[in-house]
């Protein structure tokens, strides 16, 4: 992976790439301590989000873990999916979270923690 820049614009080509990795890279680091914290009892902000030891809240709404199916990533912010349920769960832009790789990482292996948990106990 190489980035260069443009030393006509002085911008550089691909950043958009370069961005992304940065930030899933800073996730990939962040994502233990998260967990950590989380398995702990602490609750982590992400702006208008949080990640609880119960589950992910937003809006004043709390989804637990052992309900969440899945968040996916887009170009303007994440989905969150709950189990049998056809429409998000939530729809949350980008700009109103910190890191939403580093929480979209950290909820995803939460709720895969937490429900595996579960069905040993059953």
């Amino acid at each position: 992976m190489a980035w260069y820049l443009d030393r006509v614009t002085e911008h550089l080509r691909d950043s958009e790439r370069l961005a992304t990795t940065i930030q899933q890279r800073v996730a990939a680091a962040h994502v233990p301590k998260t967990l950590a914290d989380l398995r702990r009892g602490k609750s982590i902000e992400f702006g208008a989000a949080q990640l609880t030891p119960q589950g992910l809240m937003h809006a004043d709404r709390l989804l637990p873990w052992a309900d969440l199916k899945s968040i996916d990533l887009s170009g303007f912010g994440l989905r969150v999916l709950r189990h049998e349920s056809w429409f998000p769960w939530a729809r949350i832009p980008a700009c109103e979270l910190v890191n939403k790789y580093l929480f979209r990482s950290a909820a995803v292996e939460m709720a895969a923690d937490q429900q595996s948990l579960a069905r040993r106990a059953d």
